[in-house]
This record gives C-alpha cells, structure tokens and sequence, in this order.
C-alpha cells in the first residue's frame, strides 16, 4: 500500500512540474515540429536560433521573431536531448548566420564545442540556460535565468512579518561557487546563506538528512531550492523533501519552477521566475547591439534578466505565515 501510494505521489510530482525540471527541457513525447525560416532577403543579416521544443522556448520563440523579424533573416533549429558540435556547425551554415541564439544548456555546451573546432565562429547569445556565467563561455552575451539570491530573498521578506535572516541550501559541487557568490551578496543586505554540499551520488536518505541539519540544527528561517534537476527528481521529492517540510514547523521554500509553487504540491510557497516572452525580447535586443557593432564580442557577457514575475503559493502561506497587510497584492500571481 505504501508503495503504491510513493508512485501516485511520484507521478503527480512530474505531471506538477511539467513532465522536466528544466525551463526549455525538450517535449521527449511528441516530435519536434521544424519552424519555417522567416524573411529571406539577401540584403539582411540572417541569425540563427537553436532551441529544445516546449511551451516556454516557443514562447521566447514567438517574441524573438516579433522583434527580428523585420531587421533579420530568422531560421530556427528544432534540438533533441542532446546537441552535437557538428549540429551547431550545419545550422550555422545552412544559412551563413552572423548570429546564433543558443536556448539551453546542450546547446551551450555544443556551441563551445563548434568553437574549438573551427578558426571562426559567430557570436552566440544564451537564454534560458541554467547558471550561466561568464567564467564558463566564451564569444557569449548571454541573459541570465537564475534570478539574484538576494532580490528573492528580499521579495520575500517584503511579504512576510516574520524576519528572514538565515536561509538554507542544498547543492552540489558543481554550483559551489555559485552558491559561494550569491552568499556574499546576500550577505551585504544581511541575509546570512548556510550551505550544505551534497556528495556524488547521494541518495535519497542523504538528501532528508541534510535538510534536518539546514531545519534544526542550523536554524535556517527559509530554504532555497536551485534550479538543479539532480535535486528535483520527483523520487527525491516524494522521499526527501516532502516529508521532510511536513515535519515540525512549517519553512518558507523559495523555489525557481512554476511547477513547485502547485497549490496541491505543498512544496514551494515563494517563486521568482523569468518572464519567457520578456527574455526574448532582451535578448533580441542583444542580437540589435551586436548587429550594430558589426557581430564582434571580445569577451563573454552575462546579464541579469530584466522581466520577472513573482508568484505565491496562497493556500501555503495562509496556512503557516503570518503576511503583511496586502501583501497578496504586491505580487504578480496568486495560485490557490
């Protein structure tokens, strides 16, 4: 009984955070369906965007054609799981681009591939891939997704009338110095991030264990989810976290994807996230700049993401915090 009551929670936990744990995780269900190149003027520059097919790539999709359009050649490259070097290589050029829009992290990781294979490459810009910075890219003017530690935090101090001071992670080695990074800025607004490393292949177990250590012997006031989907696989939240949250007294819970803020979920109270329309249109601004500084990039870019949206979990906070006056109000979306 136990066990068949582990796998409806499982599969309810992946039909909550939409079948992938990434923002532009490739539909594995259905096959991708290739986008028509838009314009074919030979007066324009022609750019190049490759992409994962899912609700929010086609949604920066829509808002990067409505901005090129009219300026560029736009072709689009439908991506599987994983992207090649010699992928990147055909795409580019099939239609000579002087620029490429890179969606993922496969299609970074393919592009800086291509680089090392070629004397010269075009300039990329990156969006909606995970933890991007500019130690880890090369000829890149990337939009960050991740948005800032610290504005989460301090977003979500300005709903609650408790005081949020001390927040608790989990993370992997991989993101230790991103982690190290966002605690010194937060620590400069006084929010203090308490850190725990999880070893190579930990298990389920270890993870429950380290959030007991983050909840009661740290005393952390909050905990901040990372976009990591090695943390996120629905088996480790059905046995780690979830029971672990249910215990005790109750932690806000900061997370980074629509799917954990799910009223039914229990998990997430708090989300800041990129607006995906938004982002392209950064970035399509970007790809303007670059355009008018004749495709060169010297060094590696990264901005912050300029449109975010702010989300709360009512039926959670109601339940367990204590909100300041209107404070439902001062956020872009209300689930419950």
């Amino acid at each position: 009984m136990r066990q068949r009551a582990l796998v409806r929670r499982r599969g309810f936990i992946a039909v909550a955070l939409g079948g992938a744990y990434q923002a532009c995780a490739p539909n594995l269900h259905q096959p991708p369906q290739p986008y028509p190149a838009v314009g074919n003027d030979p007066s324009l520059d022609s750019v190049l965007i490759m992409m994962p097919d899912s609700a929010e790539t086609r949604i920066a999709h829509q808002a990067l054609v409505d901005e090129l359009s009219q300026n560029f050649n736009v072709h689009t490259t439908i991506t599987g799981l994983r992207v090649t070097p010699e992928e990147i290589g055909v795409g580019i050029a099939s239609c000579k681009a002087r620029g490429v829009l890179l969606m993922n992290n496969s299609t970074v990781r393919a592009f800086q591939g291509y680089r090392q294979q070629v004397s010269a490459a075009p300039p990329a810009v990156v969006m909606m891939s995970s933890f991007l910075t500019s130690d880890s890219v090369q000829r890149v003017w990337g939009v960050a997704y991740e948005i800032p530690a610290v504005t989460q935090f301090s977003q979500l101090q300005a709903l609650l009338a408790t005081d949020i001071r001390t927040i608790g992670v989990l993370h992997r080695s991989e993101l230790r110095a991103y982690v190290e990074r966002e605690s010194l800025l937060a620590l400069e607004e006084g929010y203090q991030i308490k850190a725990i490393e999880l070893a190579d292949g930990f298990s389920a177990s270890e993870v429950a264990g380290a959030l007991a250590r983050l909840r009661w012997d740290l005393g952390v006031d909050a905990l901040w989810v990372l976009n990591d989907n090695a943390l996120l696989h629905p088996r480790l939240l059905s046995e780690a976290w979830l029971p672990n949250l249910r215990r005790g007294r109750p932690l806000p819970v900061i997370v980074g994807v629509m799917g954990l803020v799910h009223p039914d979920l229990e998990f997430g109270s708090f989300a800041m996230l990129p607006d995906h329309a938004g982002t392209g249109v950064q970035a399509a601004n970007v790809v303007f700049e670059l355009a008018a500084q004749n495709w060169q990039l010297d060094e590696p870019r990264i901005e912050l993401p300029v449109a975010v949206e702010t989300v709360v979990n009512a039926r959670l906070v109601r339940r367990y915090f204590a909100l300041r006056p209107r404070a439902l109000f001062e956020v872009d979306r209300v689930v419950e």
